[in-house]
């Protein structure tokens, strides 16, 4: 106990050394944050579910970086109460043991990100875009056009061989070039405010050129800048 208690005030020394070093933006998002590494859920198997095809075997310290990035876009939209017996505060552990119930996946770590949106009691829309589908062709102007309607955006990125995703909450300047994007990565254990491509994971961060964007749409969320 004295030790993890040790650990926690490293790790939040770490946070307030890091987050004095965020970064200026034009317009910003107050998405909360969460670590898929959190003290109560990145221990727990992801879609810990009793049917036979439902077990990942994978931990959310490790692959739990979808369902974080979803609870962080619930969470700014409002949704404080998980929706199981007693009402939990919302969380990425939470939403992770809400999901197998739902048959959220056909089985092991997949994540349906539309059967996901019944989670809150909101009425959210659902989207995943490529390029194609997007102004000009480009993810740059859709997100921009999301945040300046109030909507986060989570990416679907590649670094190295690996995928991983993650949550654009806003740019700085004038938002025109994908260096001005700042987003909140799950991989971090702090708040940190990244600016694109240069994610928490090593290598710079690019798109997936398929299906990149991952958009719910619920009540717009009030910038801060």
């Amino acid at each position: 106990m004295k030790e993890r208690k040790l650990l926690a005030l490293a790790v939040g020394i770490a946070c307030l050394l890091m987050s004095a070093n965020t970064a200026t933006a034009g317009k910003i998002l107050p998405v909360p944050f969460f670590s898929q590494h959190g003290w109560d859920w990145g221990n727990v198997l992801v879609n810990p579910s009793a049917h036979p095809e439902g077990t990942c075997n994978e931990y959310m310290w490790d692959i739990g970086c979808a369902i974080t990035s979803a609870s962080m876009i619930f969470a700014a939209y409002g949704v404080t109460e998980a929706p199981t017996q007693n009402n939990p505060n919302h969380d990425p552990g939470q939403l992770n043991a809400w999901l197998p119930h739902f048959n959220w996946c056909g089985g092991g770590c997949c994540l349906d990100w539309e059967e996901a949106s019944n989670y809150t009691h909101l009425d959210f829309t659902y989207h995943a875009l490529s390029p194609s589908q997007c102004p000009g062709g480009e993810y740059l102007q859709k997100i921009r056009e999301e945040i300046d309607d109030g909507h986060p955006v989570i990416g679907h990125v590649i670094y190295g061989t690996s995928g991983h995703f993650m949550v654009f909450i806003g740019y700085g300047g004038d938002g025109n070039e994908m260096t001005d994007l700042l987003f909140l990565d799950p991989w971090d254990d702090c708040p940190v405010i990244r600016t694109w491509p240069n994610g928490a994971l090593s290598g710079p961060y690019e798109l997936q050129p398929s299906n990149g964007l991952r958009i719910y749409k619920g009540d717009y969320v009030s910038a801060i800048a």
